[in-house]
């Protein structure tokens, strides 16, 4: 009988060869996603501010009740795109100058929540037994919510 507790094992593995591969294997899958938003905020960081609004406005309007109706026919919560969820990333790639630190709305009020400003939008991440993501406009109007 193994008499090498969870946390012995892992450490074991991690300190071995295989373990020390799988570590560099999963540092490499970050930076190569981390370097995807970085670039995809530089694109971003390039369009003027109508542009900009009219795509993010127009990736929106994709996640309508139909939308949902199909996330939950295949049994899952309503999540956004790739596209809006790489705008999300880019979002809160920003630095604490970015961080909004007052309340949206009373649902913002009740939930640990966490808001970064981009592009004129806040972009606004509550947490609880799940993650429900939303975007307000520079008028703290609610545009977009999973």
């Amino acid at each position: 009988m193994n008499s090498e507790t969870p946390l012995e094992r892992l450490k074991k593995f991690l300190d071995s060869e295989e373990g020390q591969k799988s570590l560099q294997e999963f540092a490499e899958k970050l930076n190569r996603e981390h370097e995807r938003v970085v670039r995809a905020k530089t694109y971003l960081d390039s369009l003027s501010q109508e542009e900009f609004d009219r795509k993010l406005l127009f990736e929106i309007e994709k996640h309508d009740d139909n939308w949902r109706k199909k996330c939950y026919d295949k049994g899952y919560e309503p999540y956004p795109s790739n596209l809006l969820s790489m705008v999300f990333s880019v979002a809160n790639l920003g630095d604490e100058s970015t961080e909004y630190n007052e309340i949206l709305d009373d649902f913002d009020a009740h939930f640990g929540a966490g808001t970064k400003m981009y592009r004129d939008y806040y972009f606004n991440w509550i947490f609880g037994q799940g993650t429900v993501l939303r975007i307000f406009n520079k008028n703290k109007e609610e545009i977009f919510r999973t």
